[in-house]
Formats: C-alpha cells, structure tokens, sequence
C-alpha cells in the first residue's frame, strides 16, 4: 500500500487546496477574526455513562475523557485551544483519550499544541492517542515523536492493557481509515475483558465490523461543522461512514452490543466558526451494570 491507501486519486487535489489556503490564511487571521468575534472559545462537555457486565461491582467506575479534531493552526486559535484543554483538567480524567488531527496546514503548530498541554495537564495523567488525516497528510512521524515525548502513548495499531485495578481493560488504537493503514490484526494483539477502540474516523468501523469491542472513540466528522438546526451536516465529512455517524452515540453489532462514540472535535477547519455544531469534548464514566 502506499502512503495514502483510500483514495490516493484525491491526493493531488488535497495538496492543491491546502497550498492556496496556506497563501490565504498567511498571519493567521482566520483565527484571530474567529476569537475577536465570539465565534472560538466556547467548548461544551458531552457526558455519558456506559454500563458493561464485564466491569466488576466491586472496582470504582474509570472516568474518560476524550477529545479530538484541535486543529491548531491558522484558523484555530491558541485561546481556544487553551481554554479546551483547561475543560479537560477540569474534568480530571483517570485516561485521557486523543483522536487525532492535532494541527492544520504546518506540522510545527504541534509544538505549540503541546507547550499549552505541558502547562496545563500533570505527567502523571494516563494519555494516549492515534493521528488523524491532517497529521498524516503533513509529517505523521515528527507528530508522533513529539506527543510521545511529552508522555502521550501512541496507539496507532497498537494496544495496551491498563494497569491495576483496571486491567481487565485493554485500549485498542487504529491509523486513520482515510490516510493512513489501518492494521486490527495488530491493534488487537493481546486483549482484555473489556476492548475500548480509540481512532479518528467513524469510517475505521468498516475495519471493525468482524472485530469484538465494547466501547469506540472516534471523531473527523466535526458534526459537519456547518449543520442545520436539526444537527443534520450541511456537508459530511470526508469517508463513507461520516454522514451516518456524523456525532453521538451508537449501539452497533448483530445484537447491539458495541457502542460507538462520535465527537464533533474542538477545533475549526477550513472557516473559522461553527454553526448549530458546537465544539465539544466527551466524559465518559464506564461502571458496572
């Protein structure tokens, strides 16, 4: 396979775009237009608590917290990626779950990205994290080794169990279905009770359709970013699977028994606001039943 598997024939395209919007968003007024008006900085906490049979009674329930699509870079601002992250030492997470798409348009942005963690979140917070589209679509390896650096396990086909008294939980993580290559095989090489899937695309359910797990993360989709008043997108997200499950949960499988988790993201794409899509993060308490 080579760099981008999925649709290669789009490549091209997708280089031509990104080229003009670095001309045009040049001082990165997008974002500094975005904050000045109100349009960044507000960041909403989707919680939800799932129940599993498999999560013993007598063990304290494990608080997740997941976030994904910051997009730092031009028409994200620092501000709103400040604020973001200070919601999530707020919500003291016993993991903290990233899924991908760290920067836009500059590879170096994730240096910036990470100062603000570094102040912000303890060393001792259990983080991990895949890469999504834009990280790959830039330099996936400089990304990676820096979020590494800076204590943030990447799980990009990769798993890990959790430590006691939670492992009989095992975390599951996936390249992104779009650019990269997604490998179950060996994210999956060693499981627990309980299989919670970390990846950035809705459309990596397509890898893991045969595949048993409890509990998947994803994001990509920004709810559309632009939707109507019903949340319905203006325009889905790149993939198959992104209109479908375009933000929320879901119960998926023969007998409903996985659960798929949907984040509209915290940042901004190629506009510098949102609309009846708001940024959001995701808390997620699992307990037993």
């Amino acid at each position: 396979m080579g760099k981008f598997p999925r649709f290669s024939k789009h490549a091209f395209i997708r280089f031509l775009r990104e080229k003009v919007e670095k001309i045009l968003f040049m001082g990165s007024w997008p974002a500094k237009l975005g904050i000045l008006v109100g349009f960044q900085g507000t960041i909403l906490i989707t919680r939800y608590r799932i129940r599993l049979n498999k999560f013993p009674s007598d063990i304290p329930q494990l608080k997740i917290v997941f976030a994904s699509d910051f997009h730092m870079g031009p028409t994200t601002h620092a501000k709103h990626i400040t604020q973001s992250i200070d919601k999530i030492s707020d919500l003291k997470p016993d993991i903290l779950l990233l899924g991908g798409d760290f920067v836009y348009l500059k590879t170096d942005y994730i240096d910036s990205w990470l100062k603000i963690i570094a102040q912000k979140l303890p060393e001792s917070m259990k983080k991990y994290a895949v890469l999504g589209n834009h990280d790959n679509h830039l330099d996936a390896k400089y990304i990676s080794a820096a979020l590494e650096k800076y204590g943030i396990k990447m799980l990009c086909n990769r798993f890990e169990i959790l430590a006691p008294p939670y492992d009989f939980i095992s975390l599951h993580g996936l390249d992104d279905w779009l650019s990269g290559t997604p490998d179950v095989e060996s994210a999956f090489e060693r499981q627990a009770a309980i299989k919670i899937v970390l990846m950035h695309s809705p459309s990596n359910y397509l890898d893991l359709q045969n595949t048993e797990f409890d509990l998947a993360f994803c994001g990509h989709t920004h709810g559309g970013q632009i939707a109507f008043a019903d949340g319905s997108p203006l325009r889905a997200g790149s993939g198959p699977l992104s209109r479908q499950f375009n933000f929320g949960l879901f119960r998926l499988g023969e007998k409903m028994q996985k659960t798929l988790i949907v984040s509209k993201g915290v940042g901004f794409g190629s506009v510098p606001f949102r609309i009846n899509s708001a940024p959001e993060i995701i808390s997620c308490r699992l307990t037993a039943e």
